[in-house]
């Protein structure tokens, strides 16, 4: 009797461990491009957010297949923790932001009281009855 297979096509090892392959290589790239990057915090999240899903995605098909599973491994932890500082950074970056412009406000409003305080004592000055200055009062 003859085997035959309607539409189930033979998968082969190799094809599965190609894909993992990519995803660990992806997943290290991204996890190092991300760390290089953390000087611009959004763009280090994003990098590090994507490197991080990669190395999740290689690493739990690698358990499943089988393989190497150093690449997702340096992918994953990198891209975690540079994912972690870079979120870090942006939150703190806010948060000071938020802190000076309420500082700022603050300011303004006392410069503002200042000045109206300054107008409403110039304007009770009268500058048209100012004695004559006496120059013999500057020289001793």
């Amino acid at each position: 009797m003859e085997n035959i297979n309607y539409g189930t096509p033979q998968s082969n090892g190799n094809a599965n461990n190609s894909s993992n392959l990519a995803f660990g290589v992806a997943s290290t790239t991204l996890g190092v491009m991300s760390l290089l990057m953390l000087c611009v915090p959004w763009l280090a999240t994003i990098l590090a957010a994507a490197g991080l899903a990669c190395g999740i995605i290689a690493w739990v098909r690698i358990k499943r297949d089988g393989g190497q599973l150093v690449l997702p491994v340096i992918g994953t932890i990198v891209s975690g923790i540079v994912l972690i500082v870079s979120v870090a950074i942006v939150v703190m970056f806010h948060l000071t932001i938020n802190e000076l412009d309420q500082r700022y406000d603050e300011m303004d409003s006392v410069f503002r009281n200042m000045r109206d305080s300054l107008q409403q004592w110039d304007s009770q000055f009268d500058y048209q009855n100012l004695p004559e200055a006496d120059s013999t009062f500057f020289i001793e």
